[in-house]
């Protein structure tokens, strides 16, 4: 199941880090296979690579038309100035986790960044589907050079 993420906020980023300055990043979309097994990010800068990654996504061509239109998060999308990163959350053991809030910060001079996401796993006694899952969210955000360093927070529902 896809879940698309069109109308909700872009996290706010403005204010100075631990790392540096926060980035403003946009949800994309998420779900719950990845083609990782391992928590990681993946960052997409082209067209073509995120067909593929959308793909091995399992987004159907009609999802992927819908995050482009007017109303979608990947309207007006430029390759040239933006880019898409994936949060996987890895392989996990049964439904229930979800990969969320991502924080992007730069470093003072803005020649490394770092990627944080949230990995929200099931609270006690939750009903979860009894499948492995490889939990993921895509977000999109300004160019940045290089590849990041990746941190997953875990949080547990309450």
């Amino acid at each position: 199941m896809v879940m698309l993420l069109a109308s909700l906020a872009a996290s706010q980023c403005a204010a100075p880090g631990m790392f540096g300055t926060l980035m403003k990043v946009t949800p994309v979309a998420s779900g719950l296979h990845s083609p990782y097994s391992e928590a990681r990010a993946v960052v997409v800068r082209s067209q073509r690579l995120w067909d593929s990654l959308a793909e091995e996504l399992s987004l159907t061509l009609e999802a992927r038309q819908e995050l482009a239109t007017l109303q979608g998060p990947l309207h007006g999308m430029d390759w040239g100035s933006e880019m898409l990163v994936l949060a996987s959350g890895g392989l996990r053991s049964s439904g229930g986790f979800e990969v969320s809030w991502i924080r992007v910060t730069t470093s003072p001079n803005s020649e490394s960044w770092r990627l944080t996401a949230r990995l929200t796993t099931p609270g006690p006694g939750e009903t979860v589907t009894m499948a492995m899952t490889t939990p993921w969210a895509v977000y999109r955000m300004r160019e940045l050079p290089g590849d990041p360093s990746f941190f997953l927070e875990t949080r547990t529902r309450d």
